[in-house]
């Protein structure tokens, strides 16, 4: 969940971004890729204009979907590295 929030956050970030300083970061214009947007260029309609955020979005829950089945599949072998080294009451006793 941490991880989709923060490219959910990052996308809002875009999307201020755009607006306060006339940039194409969410990808919004035809004619710009990532650059300052000038008289000519032509905004995108309708789904095209969301290509870029829909694809931003998608592969960071695919990313965050993979970690989270890695960490079910490996969830024994996290939790005895958790508890041999970073596991508070397990530091107290070393000492």
């Amino acid at each position: 969940m941490f991880s989709v929030g923060m490219g959910v956050f990052w996308e809002i970030l875009e999307h201020f971004y755009d607006g306060i300083a006339g940039t194409n970061a969410q990808q919004f214009m035809v004619s710009t890729s990532g650059s300052y947007i000038l008289a000519g260029d032509i905004p995108l309609c309708g789904h095209d204009a969301l290509n870029d955020t829909m694809w931003d979005l998608t592969l960071n829950f695919v990313g965050a979907l993979a970690v989270a089945v890695y960490a079910l599949v490996r969830h024994d072998k996290i939790i005895a590295i958790y508890r041999r080294n970073l596991h508070p009451t397990v530091a107290k006793n070393k000492m």
